[in-house]
């Protein structure tokens, strides 16, 4: 073979070798994932167990006044009775501050609850699990719970005679309640 023949085929032998290697490799594209941050709480699972117990009782008597069932808000009253009591609330005395201030307002409860309980008319009812609702939500904010997002609603009441109220809520909402009596 020709000297002049090899050095242009050796010459593109190189450089098709060199962009194979170099250059020709496929580009993968991009995935653009976005991770999801962990959610870690900052009280216990035990905590928040008792905690979400305590929400459940209290949601399941708010569907109790929202059907304007009597006999599923006096049960309700009970559970929920018996979830404040057996609230784990041992781990918040690490910060005096925050245990202190969270007593006033759980204590409360207890006693508005107790007062539902023995109350016999559903006004008189609702008025106290307004007052649990207030309570509850001091106590919420003060213990800076944060194993679910819940809402303060304000509700209004449709009867003899018409009132407001405010209650927690898992999502927002606008809830009017209708006359049944």
């Amino acid at each position: 073979m020709n000297k002049k023949m090899v050095i242009p085929v050796l010459l593109i032998a190189v450089i098709a070798a060199a962009w194979f290697l170099f250059f020709n490799k496929k580009k993968e594209p991009v995935v653009d994932e976005k991770l999801e941050a962990i959610k870690v709480s900052k009280h216990s699972e035990t905590f928040n167990q008792s905690m979400q117990t305590v929400m459940t009782a209290y949601f399941d008597m708010t569907k109790g006044f929202v059907n304007w069932d009597t006999d599923a808000v006096a049960k309700t009253s009970a559970v929920l009775k018996i979830a404040l009591d057996s609230l784990k609330i041992g781990e918040i005395q690490k910060d005096t501050a925050i245990y202190e201030s969270a007593l006033g307002p759980l204590d409360n409860i207890k006693v508005e609850v107790t007062g539902l309980m023995a109350d016999t008319s559903l006004a008189k009812k609702r008025e106290d699990f307004n007052m649990v609702s207030q309570n509850l939500y001091d106590f919420l904010r003060t213990i800076r719970y944060d194993a679910s997002k819940l809402y303060f609603h304000l509700i209004y009441y449709l009867c003899t005679k018409p009132f407001y109220n405010k209650w927690l809520c898992k999502r927002f909402s606008y809830r009017r309640n209708v006359d049944r009596s």
